[in-house]
């Protein structure tokens, strides 16, 4: 076996099998040659060193292990890669461009970049520290929910039972401290007509005719613990509202409570002529405790 360099063998092809005119190329000669190439071709293919007009190598296939011994690869852009990368040795501080801000679909830790749709939190809550089951959650309702307390601006404060501390603060200065002050049901109706016209109402159900001058309010059920609340009525004590004028003077008597069994108080109109008059103009005002 004789490994020889390319060169060598084409000296030696040049040599031995020259121009054939003389007759001097002997079954030897070109049987010694081929073998030499035979011999030498895997060494002058692994040397690299091809014709770079013509590339003996374009693409590359191994089915096995492939071995760069020395020079690792080199790219098109001129890089060389000498030294294998592996996943979990890389060091991401080690990577350019860390602050390029290439990553435009996620949220940025200084909240400069804003958001582009609406963020769905589903069941997870929205606090400080990451903890389970505290914070701000939304239904799929947009009901919010608040595990703790609320606090507004330093001075409202609410709590998970619906306590608001301190009270509500109004623009004008002034403030609510309790809704015991505030009505829990309303009503403005019209009692001339058979069946009584309800013209605005809050937290009542129907208004019943119970006959000329007498109804029933029925109020919408669960805004009151007991029948012990407080009834304020009102009444033109007449048919007729054409003018500011149009009113009788007139007793109206808010007496049955019967909310208990989910109804409301009855209202009825009496004259001073001891008759019950089924007026134009009918106002109820209801304040008492409830959930």
């Amino acid at each position: 076996m004789s490994i020889k360099s390319k060169t060598d063998l084409l000296t030696g092809i040049n040599t031995d099998l020259a121009d054939n005119t003389a007759g001097l190329i002997s079954a030897q000669d070109v049987r010694q040659n081929m073998v030499h190439i035979v011999d030498s071709i895997n060494s002058v293919v692994g040397s690299g060193d091809h014709n770079t007009a013509h590339p003996f190598i374009n693409t590359v296939q191994s089915s096995g292990l492939f071995v760069s011994m020395s020079g690792g690869f080199r790219f098109p852009d001129g890089t060389t890669q000498a030294t294998a990368v592996i996943e979990s040795g890389i060091d991401h501080g080690s990577i350019t461009g860390l602050s390029d801000d290439d990553h435009t679909q996620y949220l940025l830790v200084n909240g400069t970049r804003a958001m582009t749709s609406h963020l769905r939190l589903g069941s997870s809550f929205l606090n400080n520290d990451g903890g389970d089951n505290e914070g701000v959650t939304v239904d799929t309702d947009g009901n919010v929910g608040v595990s703790g307390a609320l606090e507004v601006g330093g001075d409202l404060t609410v709590h998970g039972s619906g306590v608001f501390d301190g009270g509500i603060s109004m623009g004008d200065g002034t403030s609510i401290n309790t809704t015991k002050s505030m009505a829990k049901a309303w009503v403005n109706f019209d009692g001339t007509t058979s069946s009584p016209t309800v013209n605005t109402s809050y937290n009542v159900s129907s208004v019943v005719k119970i006959d000329t001058g007498k109804f029933h309010i029925n109020l919408t059920p669960g805004i009151l613990n007991d029948n012990n609340f407080v009834a304020i009525g009102n009444s033109n004590g007449r048919t007729d509202n054409d003018t500011r004028e149009d009113f009788d003077r007139n007793t109206v008597g808010l007496v049955l409570r019967d909310y208990a069994i989910g109804s409301g108080v009855s209202f009825s109109v009496l004259n001073e002529n001891g008759s019950y008059t089924g007026a134009k103009v009918n106002d109820l005002v209801i304040f008492g405790e409830g959930p």
